[in-house]
């Protein structure tokens, strides 16, 4: 079978890449307009993408690309019932699917995958009849499948539900769904826990003081406990949580927002007290390595860039199925190996300079780039031909850049 070339739309911090990559698809091109998501992507994966608008996308520049595979999940906030309790702007969601099956049209690729929220499976069926806003796209979607997939069943560690739009075979996903073993919270969190840590849904292993993004947060206070139990638990209106969460299932939803009190935000018991998820938990939940590095510029982007993606473990699946892999001959995920694309030195030092350059004046701005360069070395994430080229580079840059300026108290 010839190798297949894929483009990524609405591609986000790469939840479809890497499960496009790891079952040998190519993934020439991915789209996405938000900056810090595309940093994260291209760190991870790298490729070297600029961020763009798909809205504002010519499909027809594409033709002559050979693509065999079009992926993408355009954004769920307008369909989400947890925008407003479902109140959404309809209108402006449907804009995101339009061009999505415009893609389609024009590429006409042999293969075709959409990711959203459940509600958008009835969104799809009604806009393909006559008068609806996707009817141009009819014999598109009708030559597909829509369904609704719970990932849990799939070894993701939440109940996730999910609208796949596609003209893969689903009964492949069928065959897929039979050798999954489900994998609880607490299956992650023992797991992150331990000394020498075994990600829970790749075939990787590190130290636990070479895995990023565990710091935990202060505990919740007595009010924003007693808040989180009265929303979870006692909600006048909505449906009945747990609270803390049941570590003996897979999690809830992962959302894109998390405040420390609300109903969406997960609570887990530690010891006597209670405290959110670490970013690096979410993520692991959310079926990306352990070794993958978020790029947000804050926690909460973090947490968004998390919420808003789309498993790479699932996405394993969906492009297994596009190869036609039976499933007795399928690799699981726990048996396949993840290599992250390594950052080069220039890359990282490009990165420190930035920082820097942003704040000239402040001495820590220095600080905060020794910082950076220390922990590289220190969690080993070079090796030491590029670790030595770094320290070199830092060292050159520091007698070409204003840093030489500025002392250190």
């Amino acid at each position: 079978m010839k190798k297949l070339k894929a483009i990524d739309l609405y591609s986000g911090i790469g939840g479809w890449a890497l499960g496009l990559k790891l079952n040998k698809i190519e993934v020439i091109n991915s789209y996405e307009w938000w900056q810090q998501a595309v940093d994260t992507s291209n760190k991870n994966l790298g490729q070297a993408e600029e961020a763009i608008n798909v809205r504002e996308m010519d499909f027809s520049k594409l033709r002559n690309k050979g693509i065999d595979v079009v992926v993408g999940s355009p954004p769920c906030t307008q369909f989400s019932y947890s925008n407003r309790g479902g109140s959404g702007d309809m209108e402006d969601g449907i804009i995101d699917l339009y061009k999505f099956f415009e893609c389609v049209h024009v590429l006409k690729p042999k293969f075709w995958a959409m990711e959203n929220v459940p509600r958008v499976a009835n969104v799809l069926i009604n806009e393909i009849l006559p008068g609806g806003q996707l009817y141009k796209f009819r014999k598109i979607i009708n030559s597909g499948f829509v369904e609704v997939f719970n990932m849990r069943e799939f070894g993701i560690p939440q109940k996730r539900k999910r609208c796949i739009a596609s003209n893969i075979d689903f009964n492949l996903m069928m065959e897929y769904k039979d050798r999954c073993t489900e994998v609880s919270l607490e299956d992650v969190i023992d797991s992150l826990s331990k000394d020498s840590v075994r990600d829970p849904n790749f075939k990787i292993r590190r130290a636990l003081n070479n895995v990023t993004e565990m710091e935990k947060e202060e505990s919740l206070n007595s009010e924003e406990e007693r808040m989180n139990r009265e929303m979870k638990v006692n909600h006048p209106v909505y449906n009945k949580m747990s609270f803390p969460e049941d570590l003996s299932n897979p999690a809830r939803t992962i959302t894109a927002t998390c405040t420390r009190v609300s109903r969406e935000s997960l609570i887990v018991k530690n010891k006597r007290k209670f405290r959110r998820l670490s970013v690096r938990e979410r993520g692991t939940i959310q079926g990306f390595p352990i070794s993958y590095q978020f790029h947000g510029s804050s926690h909460s982007n973090k947490i968004k860039m998390i919420g808003n993606a789309i498993p790479p473990k699932f996405t394993y699946f969906l492009a297994a199925a596009m190869r036609g892999t039976k499933g007795d001959k399928l690799k699981l995920p726990k048996e396949v190996a993840v290599k992250i694309e390594k950052s080069s030195p220039k890359a990282i030092l490009d990165e420190v300079f930035a920082f820097a350059d942003q704040h000239p004046q402040d001495p820590m701005a220095l600080s905060a780039s020794l910082m950076v360069v220390a922990k590289t070395i220190y969690l080993n994430v070079l090796g030491p031909e590029q670790t030595q080229d770094m320290i070199y580079a830092f060292a050159e840059g520091l007698e070409n850049h204003q840093y030489q300026k500025v002392t250190l108290h």
